[in-house]
């Protein structure tokens, strides 16, 4: 006897089976003790278990159960919902058949990530599969991974693991607040893990010389436009090719993956002040080369949670592609140069993932 039942101003239709001796509501049984409870607007049947609507039973023990039933991951949920492409259904699926591995951001962690409204379609589709591993990975096997390896998602694109006595963090600054959170505990549909996120993974954007035109040519809050400046300034005039150099990929033999502290546009008009220079082109090249090169260091990516492992405690010094050394502190987030050891710069902002190598924003062009 299919019967419609409204709820939530939904409408949903369930069975009723009455063949038998027991009433079923969509194979439930109607408790013989609580059928006809008169009440004074209506009437009451205890049943044994609970009625789930057909698109809820697809989540139902699957990896995206712990959030959809869950207020603080709604963001996740609507981005799923409106993402290009059938993301639920990747989700509730089995992957190759060892189950998935989902990286859950809460709401507070797509507002950390700067996300405060949903992007496009497409933009959501990238950003949802980079949160998804092929088979279950625990914590336990995630942390056995080790720091400085890239794990690929299923979006294509890799994320980067540091493991450090704070506990697992993604690219720098994403950690896992939750871990191991078993959509399934009591059965076995083995559809996966998830565990809980506080910043929302960005897929990187490109090169990090990609990253720094981008910023140098944005319509409000541009930055980076003197690095760029400087960076092409030295390729043109010495065939040093710095632009193509930080632009290359892991892999072409020239350095890649790198770490970069890159000065602001505040930091370079400093300089000029006191240099009593008009400007980047007024610099002679060699100093010029010189001056970058030491704000790089080649074949490391090196995310704010992997430095205390390299220095083996919060300080230490690193070895720049210039050839000299910075120490860095990070107690205070401070970097010492030799130009100008008595002024240290400091670190604005950390981890600014690129497609070879991360970004560290300072306030101060260090000077070898």
């Amino acid at each position: 006897v299919p019967t419609a039942l409204v709820t939530n101003g939904v409408t949903e239709e369930v069975t009723v089976d009455l063949s038998g001796n027991q009433v079923m509501v969509e194979g439930i049984m109607v408790a013989d003790e609580g059928i006809d409870l008169a009440t004074s607007n209506g009437v009451v049947h205890v049943i044994e278990g609970v009625l789930v609507p057909p698109k809820e039973l697809g989540i139902v023990n699957t990896i995206v159960e712990p959030a959809y039933f869950n207020k603080a991951f709604t963001t996740l949920i609507a981005a799923v919902e409106a993402a290009e492409g059938d993301i639920l259904g990747v989700l509730t699926g089995n992957g190759s058949g060892s189950g998935l591995t989902l990286f859950a951001p809460t709401n507070e962690a797509f507002e950390a990530a700067g996300i405060t409204e949903l992007p496009d379609a497409a933009t959501l589709a990238d950003v949802l599969t980079y949160h998804v591993l092929e088979g279950t990975q625990t914590a336990e096997n995630v942390e056995n991974l080790g720091t400085g390896v890239g794990v690929t998602t299923f979006g294509g694109s890799d994320f980067y693991l540091s493991i450090n006595d704070a506990g697992i963090f993604l690219n720098g600054s994403t950690q896992v607040i939750i871990a191991d959170v078993d959509p399934d505990p009591v059965g076995d549909t083995e559809n996966g893990v998830v565990h809980v996120i506080n910043r929302t993974l960005l897929p990187p954007p490109g090169s990090i010389v990609d990253i720094a035109i981008e910023a140098s040519t944005q319509t409000e809050g541009a930055e980076f436009g003197q690095l760029v400046a400087a960076l092409t300034r030295v390729q043109d005039n010495m065939g040093a090719e710095l632009v193509n150099i930080l632009g290359s990929s892991e892999g072409d033999g020239l350095g890649a993956p790198f770490t970069v502290f890159a000065p602001t546009d505040e930091a370079f008009g400093n300089l000029y002040t006191a240099l009593g220079v008009g400007g980047v082109d007024e610099i002679d090249v060699p100093t010029l080369e010189a001056v970058l090169t030491y704000h790089v260091i080649a074949n490391t990516r090196a995310f704010s949670t992997d430095l205390p492992n390299i220095f083996m405690g919060t300080s230490g010094n690193l070895t720049t592609f210039q050839g000299g050394t910075i120490a860095v502190d990070l107690s205070d987030l401070s970097i010492t140069d030799l130009g100008d050891s008595e002024n240290p710069a400091s670190i604005t902002s950390t981890d600014v993932l690129a497609t070879n190598g991360v970004i560290h924003v300072i306030n101060k062009v260090l000077r070898p």
